[in-house]
């Protein structure tokens, strides 16, 4: 047998040179000197840490909230689940637009029965969905990149601050299957499958309509795969087939009652760039940010681009950068082209709708500082995690006003949102095994823009199993209304806010009104008295106003120290309310403070503007008049 010439050492150089282009074409890093001194680089599976370890920065962000608590649009999809089977699976289940019937109609039919009683379990399920789209996208993105670029790259949409309301919302479903869909269809056309690619496709858009990026993404993929025209051509028959199926099921759905807010307004050139500009800024995770913080985040940002330039000056840099191309222009473009339908909807802003298109933008990103150094790739995904971890957390108290937000749904005001909501389910439930058939459930004085979190009627149908029963904020004279079968208060700052209502309060209440318009005063105050001392537990929102008409008796008995205390009782329950600085008013004038007095009346307005009686008291201070 022959023996094997060995290599020679012009070979062995060539074998090196060789082997370090293929390193840095793949971001690598490349160390001088013999191939045996470099150190061994970490299997793939030892990156799945940095999958768990941004799983765990989102969660611990998350930390306080009522993870899968149903709200919102949760209870059109259950309202629909529970009173009209079987479900038409071609129709919008109850939304007010889109046809999505495997994030809804399979989705709800699934986990429905776990919303009410396991929320936990949904949120569980959540978390499973974004393990497997990390898994998902690191596995594409090694088919180029070093594994620390690939991990980064696949962290970029776990550590993101929409991810909490994808994590903690069962609607936002429908935006967490359609980025799993996107980022499978992705790979499966990396991989070359086109079968597995198309389903994974369709799926996709029959989650939701973001996944039609990867349809145009197929033939561009196969084509620089391959070098080849013919195989972009195969591409384009297989997005055709599953356009043709979305497109004919669509069809289908309009006829059955779907709509899409489109219309037929034309193209709303005007708000495409500050849709865009919005969109970066959530990308980014700094939409929520402190204005100090988001400075800070934002120097991070230009730290690391500037050091990615100052590294570019390297040939081997820019020979990675080159190589990169494709997949940072086609990530722009994935960006772009998705973001660009929300014009249509603006000003009805939410950045989790836009967490699809994001994808592109974080492979672009994580793909350009990766190409200088993978430890810009990892500085990246760190500064993203500081970012999430310095957001608003869950709010531990549900307030009566609406938390400052530029998302209008942002992760703060849906956990308000969830525990006003699912507070109310306990506290009728504590109180009421079953309501009557047909029965009306009044709410009073509910905290501000919470309404919607109950889709009209549907949460309390819901709740009951009833079709019949009516959720209605309560009349303005309710003795002259039908009783309730139930009456629901609220706290201003509370864990749990909801208080159910003593109908002997209320009865007590209605009796004192009637007291006040006889002019009955002294009776009026005793009835106010009883009827505050009969309900409990206190429900402030109900209880304040009691203590301020108490005070307005006071005042017009002339015992103004009385008037004083019971409004401040009032302030102590509400904090600032327009009744509130009315009485402040009238009492700053009965010390001859009138510019105290009319500042108090500007604040009410600014409070209520239109009140009827900071309106009537500013007109006698401008009057010169000394209101009674």
């Amino acid at each position: 047998m022959g023996s094997t010439p060995k290599p020679t050492p012009h070979e062995h150089a060539v074998g090196r040179a060789a082997r370090r282009r293929g390193a840095a074409a793949r971001g690598e890093p490349v160390r001088p000197g013999r191939e045996r001194q470099r150190r061994r680089p970490l299997p793939d599976t030892a990156w799945a840490a940095l999958g768990a370890l941004s799983l765990a920065v989102l969660l611990f962000a998350c930390r306080g909230a009522p993870l899968g608590t149903p709200v919102l649009d949760d209870y059109s999809f259950l309202d629909r689940l529970t009173f009209q089977p079987p479900l038409d699976p071609f129709d919008s289940m109850g939304g007010a637009f889109y046809w999505r019937p495997l994030s809804r109609q399979l989705y709800f039919s699934l986990m429905g029965p776990w919303l009410l009683t396991a929320p936990r379990a949904v949120a569980a399920l959540h978390v499973l969905l974004l393990v497997a789209l990390y898994a998902a996208i690191f596995r594409s993105a090694r088919r180029g990149f070093a594994a620390p670029v690939a991990a980064a790259i696949a962290a970029f949409p776990l550590v993101s601050e929409p991810a909490r309301v994808l994590l903690g919302w069962p609607s936002a479903v429908q935006h967490l299957l359609a980025m799993l869909f996107a980022a499978a269809a992705i790979h499966e056309a990396l991989a070359g499958r086109r079968v597995t690619a198309a389903l994974a496709a369709l799926a996709g858009v029959l989650s939701h309509e973001s996944v039609a990026l990867a349809l145009p993404a197929f033939p561009l993929i196969a084509y620089f795969r391959t070098r080849r025209a013919r195989a972009a051509l195969e591409w384009v028959g297989a997005s055709a087939a599953v356009g043709a199926l979305w497109g004919a099921g669509y069809r289908i759905a309009l006829a059955h009652g779907v709509r899409t807010p489109l219309g037929g307004g034309g193209i709303p050139f005007a708000a495409m760039g500050t849709v865009l500009v919005k969109a970066l800024g959530a990308a980014l995770n700094l939409e929520e940010l402190a204005p100090e913080t988001r400075l800070a985040v934002a120097w991070g940002y230009v730290a690391l681009a500037v050091a990615a330039a100052l590294l570019a000056a390297r040939g081997r840099v820019r020979s990675a950068l080159a190589a990169r191309a494709p997949v940072m222009l086609g990530g722009i473009a994935w960006f772009a082209l998705g973001t660009l339908p929300l014009a249509w909807i603006w000003p009805d802003w939410n950045a989790w709708r836009n967490v699809t298109p994001s994808l592109g933008l974080g492979a672009a990103l994580t793909a350009a500082l990766g190409a200088a150094s993978p430890w810009l790739a990892g500085g990246l995904v760190v500064l993203r995690a500081a970012a999430v971890l310095a957001a608003p957390g869950a709010p531990q108290a549900a307030e009566i006003r609406v938390p400052q937000a530029i998302t209008h749904v942002s992760f703060e005001r849906l956990v308000r949102l969830q525990r006003i909501v699912d507070s109310t389910r306990a506290a009728l439930a504590s109180r009421y095994a079953r309501l009557p058939h047909g029965g009306v459930v009044d709410f009073w004085v509910m905290p501000a823009l919470s309404e919607v979190g109950y889709q009209g009627s549907r949460a309390l149908r819901v709740w009951y199993r009833d079709s019949t029963l009516v959720w209605q904020s309560m009349p303005g004279r309710i003795d002259d209304a039908p009783p309730a079968a139930a009456y629901v208060g609220y706290n201003k700052s509370s864990r749990a806010p909801a208080v159910v209502l003593n109908p002997a309060a209320l009865r007590g209440y209605a009796r004192a009104e009637a007291a006040l318009r006889a002019g009955r005063l002294a009776e009026a105050d005793s009835l106010l008295g009883a009827a505050l001392e009969a309900q409990r537990p206190l429900a402030e929102l109900f209880c304040a106003l009691l203590a301020y008409r108490r005070a307005r008796v006071a005042w017009e008995l002339g015992d103004v120290a009385r008037a004083d205390s019971l409004n401040r009782q009032n302030f102590d329950w509400v904090g600032e309310s327009p009744e509130y600085y009315v009485m402040e008013a009238r009492l700053a004038l009965a010390g001859g403070r009138r510019d105290q007095a009319a500042r108090a009346v500007r604040r009410a307005l600014a409070i209520k503007p239109g009140f009827p009686e900071a309106v009537a008291l500013g007109r006698e201070l401008a009057a010169g008049a000394s209101p009674p």
